[in-house]
């Protein structure tokens, strides 16, 4: 799975143990090239952010996708970047970074 191995080269998420997560879940996607005809499949995994609550500017952690080997239980994923998390986490960020340039 492409996807899975290239959130793990960008460092997407680290694993850890027994934290309260959100889901997540894998959008499909079909690219066409200018003839119609399919040129290529994208997959996206997306946190279920919706289940956060508002004003929420913590670390969030998210169920292990689907398809990810390993040999330990409860184990959670600490996300390290940005996946679709919703407007509570974009707006976390984005305010985070309008104050470090002096903005009110």
């Amino acid at each position: 799975m492409l996807w899975l191995k290239s959130s793990e080269n960008n460092d997407t998420w680290s694993l850890l143990e027994g934290k309260h997560y959100i889901g997540c879940r894998l959008v499909f996607k079909l690219k066409y090239n200018v003839n119609g005809l399919v040129d290529r499949y994208k997959a996206r995994l997306v946190a279920k952010g919706y289940t956060q609550q508002l004003g929420l500017c913590e670390e969030v952690y998210m169920n292990i996708p689907q398809g990810y080997k390993t040999t330990i239980k409860r184990l959670v994923c600490k996300l390290n970047k940005s996946m679709n998390l919703g407007k509570s986490q974009w707006f976390c960020k984005f305010s985070s970074i309008l104050l470090q340039h002096g903005f009110t």
